[in-house]
């Protein structure tokens, strides 16, 4: 049986674990006092609370046959209010149902809820399994029943730790995102830019600014990219549009062709000397 979990400790979209189960598992009908030794199958996952603190969640599956398997899911009594050092407590629970065919029919969370130390109370951790067929999915694309041997096949939680901003990247519209050490990226702002109907009507300022006038207009603003507003380019730097090797090159040639020009009319003037010198 291949299994798909998702768990999530802060909110929406719910990421998966994804685990397969052996279709073969014994049913167990005992209750789930001690899940190491009353469980088909056991992962673990790190969520965050709403602090950003992370805690370890061990997720149990236990065979109730004909395709029925519940979960359990379980963390230390001391990342718990109230809860006892050493000692399992379960914060969530449900059950999968699958098919003959080894889809995932329906699944079912019966309960979700952790209070976590100095964290909001009542957290949910929302579990989701995959597209189950009684929520119009195809009962395949996540969890399934299948025979083989039980593994996790894949990880995915949506919550972070806490984090600080190391980079920023400013896309072609503007938009700023920060990223943070803790692996997200977030939107902070957006770069606008201003637009005038005669821009020649701005008064200059020095040091490449420009103020408004009453003939420049109000500034249009809007994001780049829009009407006739330019676009950004991050991370670039315009470089001087003059080769200083082309222009040495190109005045050197003038300077030549000045002192040719030169050396033409000094010489056509001592010519005109010797003429006016031959009438005499």
């Amino acid at each position: 049986m291949k299994v798909t979990t998702k768990a999530l400790a802060l909110s929406a979209p719910r990421p998966p674990i994804a685990v397969k189960i052996a279709s073969s598992s014994a049913i167990l009908s005992t209750p789930c006092s001690n899940p190491n030794t009353t469980s088909n199958y056991a992962t673990s996952e790190t969520v965050y609370d709403s602090l950003g603190a992370a805690h370890h969640v061990d997720v149990y599956f236990r065979s109730q046959g004909a395709g029925v398997w519940e979960f359990h899911a379980m963390v230390d009594g001391q990342d718990l209010t109230g809860g006892t050092p050493g000692t399992l407590t379960e914060i969530a629970s449900g059950t999968l149902t699958f098919n003959a065919a080894g889809a995932l029919q329906q699944q079912v969370v019966n309960a979700s809820s952790a209070d976590f130390v100095n964290a909001n109370p009542g957290q949910v951790i929302d579990f989701t399994f995959g597209d189950d067929i009684a929520s119009g999915g195809t009962g395949l694309a996540g969890s399934t029943q299948f025979a083989g041997a039980s593994a996790v096949t894949s990880l995915d939680i949506d919550g972070r730790s806490s984090g600080k901003l190391t980079d920023i990247q400013i896309a072609t519209d503007g938009t700023i995102t920060g990223v943070f050490d803790n692996g997200d990226k977030i939107a902070l702002a957006q770069i606008a830019l201003a637009d005038f109907a005669n821009e020649e009507g701005l008064t200059r300022l020095g040091d490449g600014l420009v103020a408004e006038t009453a003939a420049s207009g109000k500034p249009l603003i809007d994001v780049p990219g829009t009407g006739a507003r330019g676009a950004l380019s991050s991370g670039a730097l315009e470089a001087s549009n003059v080769d200083l090797g082309n222009e040495l090159v190109t005045l050197i040639a003038y300077q030549r062709a000045f002192q040719a020009n030169a050396k033409t009319v000094t010489t056509a003037d001592e010519m005109m000397s010797d003429v006016n010198n031959l009438k005499r």
